[in-house]
């Protein structure tokens, strides 16, 4: 039986594996959530439809409607990415073993509905795509295929997900590829992960000057941007976002973290940190975004002024 695949979707992120499928004469549709009135999803659709490419719709609680039109696609593998809806256990059972998930963070280490955001806040060098088998346990299944992805130094949350985006085509290829050469070997993953890539809370995002370095704050500020705002400067009259920041080198000693050091049109707004310093290079307020320089002069910010909350 020729192998035909059905993608699980909400995003146009999902596109290159959509197209990649398509050019390999392996697509027979595409599954998206039922009842989101979201604009990814809806441009999703309309390509979709202009592209005369079989969709269909998922509804949480009843599965009989979907596997019947999946039949009648001769769907025999199934591939999710974005889809963000847990895939209930008849149609699991569907694909009999070949329905698979392609998760944007290195597993188990990763595991969770945040990999990308705490990849960057965490500093790392490289972003990790992994397909794996769906089981009962979200990301929970044997490995099938792994891709390594350099992270630009400058990459932001919303960078990082259009180069995830593009190399997925190139992670399905090759896993199409190992699967026609038969060369897979599967590997289970371990049972506790080291940690989990946790959904973002407002209480993440906050920069804490006397417990974050300066690479800690700019990585706090890139993972945030755009889609969480940056990181969340408190400062006497309320609080700002910061979108970049930039880390410094600094011999001061006795310095609070937290002071500002200088304000000039030359090096920006530079606050101590634990480590150094941090130049904030841009910054987001109600009444619109600024360079760290002219906001402190809005603001009326002053060097040795002291950004550090105390309770």
């Amino acid at each position: 039986m020729q192998q035909k695949y059905v993608v699980f979707t909400g995003s146009c992120y999902a596109l290159p594996i959509i197209q990649m499928l398509a050019q390999q004469h392996k697509l027979a549709g595409v599954v998206v959530p039922e009842g989101e009135l979201n604009p990814d999803l809806q441009q999703l659709q309309r390509y979709l439809s202009d592209q005369s490419i079989h969709i269909a719709q998922y509804t949480a609680n009843d599965s009989s409607a979907l596997m019947a039109q999946l039949d009648a696609w001769q769907v025999t593998d199934g591939v999710i990415y974005l889809f963000r809806h847990i895939v209930h256990s008849p149609l699991c059972q569907f694909f009999n073993g070949n329905l698979y998930n392609i998760h944007p963070g290195k597993l188990p280490e990763y595991r969770g509905p945040m990999p990308l955001y705490w990849q960057l806040r965490e500093g790392l060098d490289t972003l990790s795509l992994t397909l794996h088998r769906v089981e009962a346990s979200t990301d929970s299944g044997a490995i099938g295929m792994e891709l390594e992805v350099p992270f630009h130094p400058f990459d932001t949350l919303t960078s990082a997900q259009q180069k995830a985006s593009q190399m997925t085509a190139k992670l399905m290829y090759d896993f199409l590829t190992a699967q026609q050469k038969q060369s897979l070997v599967w590997r289970e993953q371990a049972l506790t992960p080291n940690k989990v890539a946790r959904a973002v809370s407002q209480d993440d995002l906050h920069i804490r000057w006397n417990v974050q370095t300066s690479r800690e704050i700019v990585n706090l500020a890139r993972a945030g941007n755009h889609d969480f705002g940056g990181a969340m400067l408190s400062l006497p009259n309320g609080v700002a976002n910061v979108l970049q920041a930039s880390a410094m080198v600094t011999y001061l000693v006795g310095v609070e973290a937290g002071t500002i050091l200088e304000i000039s049109p030359q090096h920006g707004l530079q606050v101590k940190t634990l480590d150094g310093a941090i130049s904030i290079d841009v910054i987001a307020t109600a009444q619109g975004v600024f360079t760290g320089y002219r906001y402190a002069l809005m603001a009326g910010l002053d060097a040795g002024m002291s950004l550090l909350q105390r309770s």
